[in-house]
């Protein structure tokens, strides 16, 4: 029995035609969400003055937020590539918004330095190309797996190599499920009730930082990060409970 349920994972729950369907569905909640929720604060500002401006910039939030976060490039005709691990549920992710318009890079920001890691090194130039040509990126700092709430050196590095800001952003929904088993405690949303978005203020990595700088500016990042986690929270009213 365990033998066939194990083909029967491989063949089916596995196949891209199956994972294409449940995507669309899960795209279909998704913007069930968006359209059903109040969106008390949508504060884009921050991000509109970046790109009317630069052309270009990082968009940072943690892990946890990613569910939500493609309804924060509406109204902006830029395009937007999302880092994505390349593992099975990274692709399954990268199908989901696909449906929304945005674009993947697959690969991880977390040890991009090194030379073994191709797929690393090659998504950092797959970044830095997108960057180059205009628009923004996304990147989870924390992702894929960890630790929680700790920035990764790799996007620092990337937003110093690139010349672009890293906008720190988040979003919120009053009413949601909160998977505390999973190492980010992933947030799925609710279509109902409150929703807030919000872009912090621009951090820039200077092009002269030294590794020691670059690790007080991931600080910086994860500070503003849990900020703007907490703004998005309060104006829904979670209050103190934000994940």
């Amino acid at each position: 029995m365990a033998l066939s349920l194990k083909t029967l994972w491989k063949t089916t729950f596995q196949h891209p035609w199956f994972q294409g369907i449940v995507a669309f569905l899960g795209y279909g909640y998704l913007r069930m969400v968006g359209l059903g929720v109040r969106w008390t604060v949508r504060d884009v500002a921050a991000r509109d003055t970046v790109m009317d401006t630069h052309g270009a910039c990082i968009v940072c939030f943690w892990h946890n937020r990613l569910a939500m976060m493609p309804w924060g490039w509406r109204g902006r005709k830029e395009s937007f590539h999302m880092l994505i691990s390349s593992h099975s549920d990274g692709r399954f992710i990268a199908d989901i918004i696909g449906f929304f318009g945005l674009k993947t890079i697959y690969g991880s920001m977390r040890n991009q330095a090194k030379t073994k890691n191709k797929g690393g090194a090659r998504a950092y130039r797959d970044l830095l190309g997108a960057l180059k040509q205009g628009g923004a990126v996304g990147i989870t700092p924390d992702g894929p797996r960890g630790p929680r709430h700790q920035v990764h050196l790799g996007t620092l590095k990337l937003a110093q190599r690139a010349g672009v800001p890293i906008l720190p952003a988040s979003v919120a929904t009053r009413r949601r499920w909160i998977l505390r088993q999973t190492w980010d405690r992933f947030i799925i949303p609710a279509p109902i009730g409150k929703a807030a978005l919000m872009f912090a203020a621009p951090l820039w990595v200077p092009p002269e930082a030294t590794e020691d700088a670059l690790q007080a500016l991931a600080l910086d990042l994860a500070t503003r990060l849990n900020a703007v986690d907490r703004c998005v929270d309060e104006a829904v009213g979670q209050g103190k409970a934000h994940a």
